[in-house]
């Protein structure tokens, strides 16, 4: 069964379930912040996108449904890992928002091979914060690639490299960064 170490946010409006669910994800490895109230979970991603690696939605409908939930996801961070776990039929085109979408009831298993799978096709790079002026634009300051095996620690030297003007490759150990340098090199690294 794949493990990981990402940070992932759990969103399912049966308590048990959640409860359930990040005990699980817990004990792969991963990282996990949950949530029963699909609305206060979207204020924390909108609070702090970066820190989070995947969204697991465990429900369909509700004060914010998955779809809207999913399209609001993306249009803060397109490219993260979103994973939809539903006992019902979602509506044409709804899959082109989601990596992975698994019929309830979902196995563990199967639940950890979806994440795994979801995680490997987002390979995250951080782009250029395009809300700074021209004057402020310092994109030809080059590339860095970060190493940080803390999400929250990640999150935070990226947003002040952005700021500061560099495009940044994020790795979470020394094996993903040497295969992203091996890929396409960086100017610069950073651990």
């Amino acid at each position: 069964m794949p493990r990981g170490t990402e940070h992932i946010l759990v969103v399912d409006q049966e308590e048990v379930r959640v409860a359930l669910t990040k005990e699980s994800l817990k004990n792969l490895g991963y990282q996990v912040t949950s949530q029963a109230d699909p609305r206060e979970a979207l204020a924390a991603f909108k609070e702090h996108p970066a820190i989070y690696d995947a969204v697991l939605l465990a429900y369909t409908k509700g004060a914010v449904s998955a779809l809207d939930f999913a399209t609001r996801v993306r249009k803060l961070r397109p490219n993260i890992a979103i994973i939809l776990a539903s006992g019902s039929l979602m509506e044409p085109g709804a899959d082109s928002l989601f990596d992975e979408m698994l019929a309830k009831p979902v196995s563990l298993s199967a639940l950890a091979q979806a994440l795994h799978r979801g995680l490997a096709t987002h390979k995250r790079t951080v782009r250029l914060d395009r809300s700074l002026s021209p004057a402020q634009d310092r994109s030809g300051l080059g590339e860095i690639l970060l190493v940080e095996d803390s999400p929250v620690t990640l999150a935070l030297l990226s947003k002040w490299l952005v700021k500061a003007g560099y495009r940044v490759r994020e790795a979470r150990d020394g094996q993903e960064a040497w295969e992203l340098f091996k890929a396409g090199g960086a100017a610069s690294f950073a651990m």
